[in-house]
């Protein structure tokens, strides 16, 4: 089992600098779904730093998150791993979020010894350091 961290970052369209909880509790937010990893990060981030979300919608997806910020909705949150490529929207690491996401990469041990998963289960390790 392998485990690595990602950070939270805000997908905008157009510029906010700095995306922080101060600033974020005064802008409209695209909400990710309850049960969400991403938006209970950004929950318990938030009530750490003692203020409040101001939602504008909740969607399901980061896909359907990517495209209301698109359309001007509001500001979305997503982990780095997530953000993927969209000139459409850029992405800036949230400031002063002290909690990171854990992702978890497994495989039956049996398959462990495939050369392929092998060298892929390797990439990763080294990824790591």
């Amino acid at each position: 089992m392998t485990r690595w961290w990602r950070s939270c970052h805000a997908i905008i369209r157009g510029r906010i600098a700095n995306p922080s909880p101060s600033r974020t509790s005064t802008t409209p937010l695209v909400l990710r779904e309850i049960g969400s990893v991403t938006r209970q990060t950004l929950e318990e981030e938030m009530a750490r730093a003692g203020f409040r979300i101001r939602p504008a919608i909740q969607v399901e997806g980061r896909e359907a998150a990517r495209e209301a910020v698109v359309v001007g909705i509001g500001v979305g949150v997503v982990s780095a791993a997530e953000f993927g490529a969209d000139s459409r929207v850029c992405a800036l690491p949230i400031t002063d979020c002290t909690r990171r996401l854990t992702e978890t990469l497994v495989c039956l041990r049996e398959q462990s010894s495939r050369r392929v998963v092998a060298t892929f289960l390797e990439m990763v390790r080294e990824s790591l350091v």
